[in-house]
């Protein structure tokens, strides 16, 4: 049988896969790139994704980095005349707190220029402030003036943070311009599993399975094998698996979370609302009655304890939309494997008191979801200390692109960027190494993360 010769194969056709390849044809175009999936692109994780970007992190290194796949994500925004959907109208952190220490230290940590985080005293100032693009953060630190400001909004809050250089856009229109950009310079995307990876003396070779009509009973299979010179893995929760063909174990774990998406025929939810993040835990509103049935059922008991915070709400669809979106990433139980649905039945009721919490109007919908209602989930591929891993292996030629967690759709751009350079032999940016495997080698790198607060994760 032979084989195809290539340079570059890139396993996983998700945001981050496609936005490699990408990459590595724009910077260098006469390599051969071949992109591998036996899923549509972006049907999987990316399918789930939350769609947002902010350069708001508890750390530096992570905000250099997502201000850099901001910048890159813009570029594509102009060239596209906004085909993206990129709205910029900030992320909102709120809190009862009105003192919040720690995320105000973070703020100016992170935000460390000269009038950067900016705290309002008047209503007027503060919606003056947003006729313009600005960066930093803007605060609200003030009762009355959070009610006069968010009216919609439940009425013991103390502090608004509204990160400004942050917002929402189509992650498959992102994926979808990347992906024919990538193809009209050359690229070819092959409809395959990898079922064997072993070293070449060309680089690697990769056992293909191609299965034609797979909607059929009297389907085909053909195994091909690929050498290519060098190989990414961007398999997103299946990283591990494709990385385990060649003995290769990777500090991530994968964590499962789920969203909600439905018409809000009440409107509940002001259109004009930011992607907003409630960021204080809370016991869930249940009845006596509700309280006492769920805490008899084991595996919902947990639910009449107190939750963590970061619970989200924002508009979703668009401006002619009446869609919202909530989530809540509480899971913190690490998945062995990568289940198709993985769904929980309770997790809709869950998500939905979470959130009246902070839109008390959305208890309307306590009494049913409408018709348009979708429930749908996806895979966090993350590291302990929830940064990205991107860039070299122990083996030669053989590159990784991975733990995007839940910022694959902001990260995306200068995650394929940084794995194109790695692979070019182009300049890297200065937080190249933070975001390798060299990282766990960086004893102060790592205490500073570990003295983090905050992980970023949202």
């Amino acid at each position: 049988m032979q084989a195809d010769h290539i340079d570059i194969a890139v396993i996983g056709a998700g945001s981050i896969g496609i936005a490699v390849a990408y990459y590595l044809k724009q910077l260098r175009p006469s390599l051969s790139v071949t992109l591998i999936d036996e899923r549509q692109p972006m049907s999987l994780t990316s399918a789930a994704s939350g769609e947002n970007y902010r350069n708001w992190w508890p750390h530096p290194v992570m905000k250099q980095f997502m201000d850099h796949s901001i910048a890159l994500l813009e570029e594509i925004d102009a060239q596209c005349n906004d085909a993206i959907i990129n709205t910029r109208s900030g992320y909102v952190l709120v809190s009862r707190d009105a003192e919040s220490v720690d995320l105000f230290e973070n703020l100016h940590h992170t935000f460390d220029q000269p009038d950067s985080v900016r705290t309002h005293t008047s209503a007027g100032a503060y919606r003056q402030s947003l006729s313009s693009p600005a960066n930093g953060a803007d605060i609200l630190n003030d009762n009355a003036l959070i009610r006069q400001c968010f009216p919609t909004f439940d009425d013991t809050l103390n502090t608004v943070v509204h990160i400004r250089r942050g917002g929402s856009i189509s992650t498959y229109a992102l994926g979808s311009y990347m992906l024919a950009q990538f193809k009209q310079r050359g690229g070819h995307v092959c409809s395959a599993s990898i079922k064997g990876i072993a070293q070449h003396q060309s680089g690697y070779a990769l056992d293909a399975l191609h299965v034609s009509d797979t909607g059929s009973s009297s389907g085909t299979a053909t195994c091909t094998t690929l050498i290519a010179g060098a190989i990414v893995n961007a398999a997103g929760p299946y990283t591990q698996d494709i990385a385990g063909h060649l003995g290769i174990a990777l500090p991530i774990k994968n964590i499962y979370q789920q969203k909600i998406s439905f018409a809000d025929t009440t409107q509940a939810v002001d259109r004009n609302q930011p992607f907003t993040i409630d960021l204080d835990p809370q016991l869930i509103d249940w009845t006596d009655e509700e309280r006492a049935a769920i805490q008899e059922e084991l595996t919902l008991a947990r639910f009449t304890e107190e939750m963590p915070g970061a619970i989200h709400c924002r508009p979703d669809g668009g401006i002619n939309s009446n869609r919202i979106k909530l989530g809540w990433a509480y899971n913190t139980q690490s998945s062995d494997t990568v289940e198709e649905n993985h769904l929980a039945d309770h997790f809709p009721e869950i998500v939905l008191r979470g959130a009246a919490r902070l839109n008390p109007r959305l208890k309307h919908y306590y009494n049913g979801f409408p018709a348009d209602f979708t429930h749908y989930g996806g895979y966090y591929t993350m590291t302990e200390e929830n940064w990205p891993l991107i860039g070299k292996t122990s083996l030669p030629d053989y590159y990784i692109a991975t733990a995007m967690s839940g910022f694959g759709s902001m990260a995306a751009c200068a995650a394929g960027e940084l794995t194109a350079l790695h692979i070019t032999g182009g300049p890297l940016p200065d937080y190249a190494d933070a975001l390798s495997l060299t990282r766990s080698g960086n004893e102060s790198l790592m205490s500073e993360i570990a003295a983090l607060s905050s992980k970023g994760i949202l």
